[in-house]
């Protein structure tokens, strides 16, 4: 909008809509409540993934399944899509992608960009334990810290316990924060910063009685092979496509019609 301001102060010059590019385009890929989709369960409902270009009013937009092919698509239409999953299985869980093309107006040359995203679809009857930190496949050391999330089922009741290897004594870590969402709890606790003393540490998520029903972060010897999560860039559309857009008077006007089909919301601009 920064750019558009800008042309207000110089009313005599005359730039078509479509020349308003005054960034640069950037895709941004992700689950609609992400803080709380990190891990998704069987069975839950209405998981939405979203796509988004910035700074463009159109672009044609696909989102894939990775090995599988497109699910989604605006045929050119607007600078957002959704691929909405009414019910998740098993068969949903993995990487998708989403591409953009558009042309450059300043090369007249069509630009593709893409971006990855993964849905982590996991059993409900199973605590799921993930953490950031690091990056994927990079063991935590001194001075991290780190945030641990246990996702389960809303019906069993799910702790974080923490040991040192080796001991047969736990202690019970409170939760920071508990989540509740489309029938889960997601309980959250940081640690760190680390110290020495600390690598030896395990943090067990432990579903209800049960000693074997358990996730486990850590200790730093093996926690290359922790499930890590990455931060994932927000668009100012992370709560879903726009159903209308605002104008600015004296700029342009626009007149907006709103499709949704197969699962999927595209913004038309005449």
């Amino acid at each position: 909008m920064g750019c558009i301001y800008r042309l207000c102060a110089i009313p005599l010059l005359l730039i078509t809509i479509d020349q308003v590019l005054c960034e640069s385009q950037e895709v941004y890929f992700e689950i609609k409540d992400g803080n709380v989709t990190e891990v998704i369960f069987i069975g839950e409902k209405n998981i939405t993934l979203i796509c988004h270009v910035s700074n463009t009013l159109h672009a044609n937009v696909t989102i894939n399944k990775v090995g599988e092919g497109s699910v989604a698509t605006n045929g050119g239409i607007g600078n957002c899509l959704e691929y909405n999953i009414q019910q998740v299985t098993e068969q949903y869980g993995g990487n998708y992608s989403c591409t953009s093309r558009y042309e450059d107006k300043n090369t007249g040359r069509m630009v593709e960009m893409s971006r990855m995203l993964s849905v982590n679809v996991r059993d409900n009857q199973s605590a799921s334990c993930l953490r950031n930190g690091t990056g994927i496949r990079q063991a935590y050391s001194v001075g991290d810290v780190l945030l641990l999330s246990c996702y389960c089922d809303v019906s069993i009741e799910c702790n974080w316990i923490q040991s040192v290897v080796g001991s047969e004594v736990g202690e019970s870590v409170p939760s920071m924060e508990v989540l509740q969402h489309n029938g889960k709890v997601i309980r959250r606790i940081v640690v760190g910063p680390l110290t020495s003393m600390d690598l030896g540490t395990r943090y067990d998520c432990f579903l209800g009685s049960s000693i074997d029903q358990r996730c486990s972060i850590g200790p730093a010897n093996v926690s290359i092979n922790d499930k890590v999560s990455l931060p994932i860039p927000k668009s100012d559309l992370s709560e879903g496509c726009p159903l209308s857009v605002t104008t600015i008077p004296g700029i342009f006007s626009e007149e907006v019609s709103t499709e949704r089909n197969n699962g999927q919301r595209n913004r038309t601009i005449f």
